[in-house]
Parts: structure tokens; C-alpha cells; sequence
């Protein structure tokens, strides 16, 4: 574990203590953020909604837009839908 190596090797007396369990936080935090990812966006790709949290802490003010490339065969094209 780099953490604990990292404590022995150490003069300055750091808490190991402190280290870990800063680590099992975020271990919790992340299950966390799986379930609930799982519960209300099953479909959507974890990284993807990672990257928009990302973008979104970088640049608040703007809205991330993503840009999709779709191969689709020439029979499976959807018709267009009817405006009412």
C-alpha cells in the first residue's frame, strides 16, 4: 500500500491514521456516487457523466454540450417524426 510506505518513510511525523481513513472516504464517497449513478442514470456511461461533472466545476457559467457521431445503416435510418 503506497500510503502506509509512505507514512513509514516519513520523519515529519505524518498520521497515518489520517491518511486512510481520508482514503476509505473517498472509497465511500465513490460507492455512493455508483448507486446512485446505477439508480437514476442506469444507461448513461459512468465517464461521461464524470467528465460533465468536471466540466461543469471548471467552467460553471458555461453549458458542456458533447457532440455524438452515429453509424447508422442506410435500413436502419429512423423516419423523421410529424410536427403537430
Amino acid at each position: 500500500m503506497v500510503e502506509f510506505q509512505i507514512c513509514l518513510n516519513t520523519k515529519k511525523g505524518i498520521n497515518c491514521d489520517s491518511i486512510l481513513s481520508g482514503k476509505e472516504e473517498i472509497i465511500a464517497a465513490m460507492e455512493h456516487f455508483e448507486e446512485e449513478h446505477q439508480k437514476l442514470l442506469p444507461k448513461v456511461d459512468r465517464r461521461f457523466v464524470i467528465d460533465l461533472f468536471l466540466r461543469l466545476r471548471e467552467k460553471p457559467d458555461e453549458k458542456p454540450m458533447i457532440r455524438l457521431k452515429l453509424g447508422l445503416n442506410q435500413d436502419e435510418i429512423p423516419k423523421p417524426l410529424e410536427t403537430r
